[in-house]
């Protein structure tokens, strides 16, 4: 059973606040970290040292990293990763205490800055509506009825297609785009992998209440039904 942490018991809403958001980077390619550490202080990022960071940070790891497992490992013991933003071609382990999202490639920077702010700003959201009586814990990596009740831990996978739906709002996702956010990649994927997962994490949301359309399929893609108090 792994043990999740829980988040640190300061005041470090720092998208809010102008201050900057600390991101740790671990990028084989040298040409992108360089690019990296050149955008991200321009729009709000902090770029830190992993080994000399002591307060809350987003840890961006390239999959194609050599270090990449010791890198996550080490991340699992460090009390202040907030989250972790995996990006590349390689499929890693995603069970793990951690909030951890994936990005698709190739990827702008924009987006990238995009991402990190949205990991940060989750990571320090107590919860947020998915549907009409159901909150998402993104730190729990739970589903929980608005009032009294149950509550469903959600798998890794589980927990990236649902915020990858989150953020997509209305708009939606379709098949080809969830696949990269959730596993890396559209092609060599069992035809039912996807549809399995969607429909475990359906099961999980009407078992709290929601009605069956809540997560649906309309024209070729997923969305979620929009939460009543939104």
């Amino acid at each position: 059973m792994v043990t999740r942490a829980r988040a640190p018991q300061i005041n470090l809403n720092c998208a809010m606040s102008g201050s900057a958001i600390p991101v740790v980077l671990h990028v084989a390619d040298a040409d992108i970290s360089q690019q990296l550490r050149l955008y991200l202080p321009g729009s709000g990022f902090e770029v830190a040292d992993a080994e000399r960071i002591c307060h809350p940070y987003i840890a961006l790891i390239d999959t194609d990293h050599p270090q990449v497992l010791t890198y996550l490992g080490a991340l699992e013991a460090a009390p202040d990763c907030c989250g972790v933003l995996l990006w590349g071609t390689i499929s890693v382990p995603l069970e793990s205490r951690l909030m951890v999202r994936r990005l698709p490639r190739p990827i702008r920077l924009k987006e990238i800055a995009i991402q990190i702010r949205r990991a940060w700003q989750s990571y320090h959201t107590p919860s947020r509506s998915v549907v009409s009586g159901v909150l998402y814990d993104p730190r729990e990596r739970v589903l929980l009825p608005s009032g009294e009740g149950e509550r469903m831990m959600l798998t890794a996978k589980e927990a990236l297609l649902l915020e990858a739906l989150l953020d997509a709002g209305e708009d939606g996702l379709d098949r080809a785009e969830l696949l990269r956010r959730v596993w890396g990649y559209a092609e060599a994927l069992e035809t039912h992998t996807l549809e399995t997962h969607l429909y475990r994490l359906r099961q999980k949301m009407e078992r709290l209440g929601a009605s069956p359309t809540a997560l649906r399929s309309e024209q070729g893609r997923f969305r979620l039904s929009a939460p009543a108090d939104a």
